[in-house]
């Protein structure tokens, strides 16, 4: 009777052992695959460029006849005598020593040395098109416009360039043919009250000891984009009275 008991109790203690594995091993939780991260696509932002224009130099050709100025700051009677040497778009600046010129319509006025009798008043222009006025003078201006070592201004405003480009893209261009060809100082910023931007400068033009240079591109303070400005000078080494009387005088009407 007693070796009867023995096998069933056997049996059970086994059964019991082989549940017990089996809900241990059904305790287990799995662990979850994370998903892949969701790929955003990145789309590259497009942007439309400035346009890009190419001024033209100043104009080289002299006009034949020109206008008597108009503007009343500079309306004083022209001179008569016939061996006067002041060009007819200019009179006595009331510096010694300088003469207030205008250009043909009478928009833009500035002051130069009395002896660069050689002014050009005609209009700016680019691509065979008037995009503003302009005077430029100099002992000589072809000199001026071909050499390096050859005094001389060009002063321009123009409403057009104002509206499709910055008066630095502007001083960028005008100064290409010095950055070859000068000694390259800094550019600096330009502030006198009424017209602010920036200008370069540079010495040694055309070799060591050679002519500074000096190229401003402006616009107007209270209204930026009506006009915009160039001024270019070239004079002896170390002068800057010429300089400061043309940056201290020159003025837009429009």
């Amino acid at each position: 009777m007693h070796s009867k008991m023995v096998r069933p109790v056997l049996f059970l203690s086994a059964i019991f052992m082989i549940v017990s594995l089996a809900c241990g091993n059904s305790a287990k939780v799995a662990t979850p695959t994370p998903a892949p991260p969701t790929t955003i696509p990145t789309v590259t932002p497009s942007f439309t460029p400035y346009p890009t224009y190419t001024p033209v130099p100043p104009p080289t050709t002299v006009p034949t006849a020109s206008p008597t100025p108009t503007e009343t700051s500079i309306s004083e009677t022209q001179p008569t005598d016939t061996n006067s040497t002041t060009p007819v778009n200019c009179v006595a600046s009331t510096t010694s020593g300088y003469n207030t010129c205008i250009d043909d319509t009478g928009n833009i006025q500035v002051d130069v040395p009395d002896y660069w009798t050689d002014v050009n008043g005609s209009t700016w222009t680019y691509n065979g098109k008037d995009i503003g006025v302009a005077i430029s003078a100099a002992p000589s201006l072809s000199d001026f416009q071909n050499y390096y070592d050859a005094e001389g201004m060009f002063f321009g405003a123009s409403g057009t360039f104002a509206q499709i480009i910055g008066h630095i893209e502007l001083l960028d261009y005008y100064t290409m043919a010095y950055r070859g060809n000068c000694k390259y100082i800094g550019r600096y910023n330009y502030d006198d009250g009424i017209y602010r931007g920036k200008y370069d400068q540079y010495t040694n033009c055309g070799g060591e000891g050679g002519y500074d240079a000096y190229v401003l591109g402006a616009r107007d303070k209270v209204d930026p984009s009506t006009k915009l400005i160039l001024v270019e000078i070239q004079v002896y080494p170390n002068d800057t009275a010429i300089r400061n009387q043309i940056w201290g005088t020159f003025y837009v009407y429009f």
